[in-house]
């Protein structure tokens, strides 16, 4: 009878994914990482570049306010029984490279910068320190024109370390004169690069011609 007949029930599918539809919603996922990875990566490098610029501001906030002490002079014009960094000005020539002792005018700057890790971009390979009294070139992400003057707004004081002319080893000094060519290489922010003047104005430029 119709009673005793049972009626086959279809079988239900399970919830969960099947193969093919877990490989697409990866497939699907990876292409969407692939093409957000660039756009979070120029965000990061923008942010860090920003960074940058903040620290280069407070560094030469730090100069300035080391000038305003010592007669309108730089570090680097002032000699060292009076706090200043002048010597190794002259060292430095006699061993053929104004970068050789740069880290040594940052180095007295303690008192205006507060802490040496300003000293470090956060773009750069380089390692930070946590004391002035332990701080080299290597702790260090900027240059410093030896000959720069305070207060004079043509006069570059620093930037990112990422300058050259090419015409002189890394050791040794970029020369700065009007008929030198200029350019940023790939370190720290991808041939480009902050710029600080002696009036303490602050420009970021990707080519400069002096």
């Amino acid at each position: 009878s119709s009673a005793g007949m049972k009626c086959s029930q279809p079988t239900r599918r399970g919830s969960g994914f099947t193969l093919v539809e877990m490989l697409t919603v990866v497939a699907i996922i990876t292409i969407l990482t692939a093409m957000l990875m660039p756009a979070f990566s120029q965000a990061k490098a923008r942010a860090r570049r920003v960074a940058c610029v903040s620290q280069l501001r407070q560094i030469g906030y730090g100069f300035h306010l080391f000038a305003n002490d010592h007669q309108n002079r730089l570090p680097m014009q002032v000699p060292a029984v009076e706090g200043g960094s002048r010597e190794f000005v002259q060292a430095a020539a006699k061993v053929e490279g104004n970068f050789y002792f740069a880290f040594r005018h940052f180095q007295v700057l303690s008192n205006e910068l507060g802490t040496p890790q300003i000293l470090l971009c956060p773009a750069d390979s380089r390692l930070p320190t946590n004391q002035f009294s332990r701080l080299q070139n290597e702790n260090v992400s900027y240059f410093l024109n030896v000959q720069a003057e305070s207060g004079k707004a043509t006069s570059m004081l620093a930037g990112d370390r990422n300058l050259t002319n090419d015409a002189l080893p890394a050791s040794s000094s970029v020369l700065l004169d009007a008929n030198t060519y200029l350019r940023w290489t790939r370190e720290q922010h991808r041939y480009r690069g902050n710029i600080l003047y002696g009036d303490g104005r602050q420009f970021s430029i990707i080519k400069i011609l002096v």
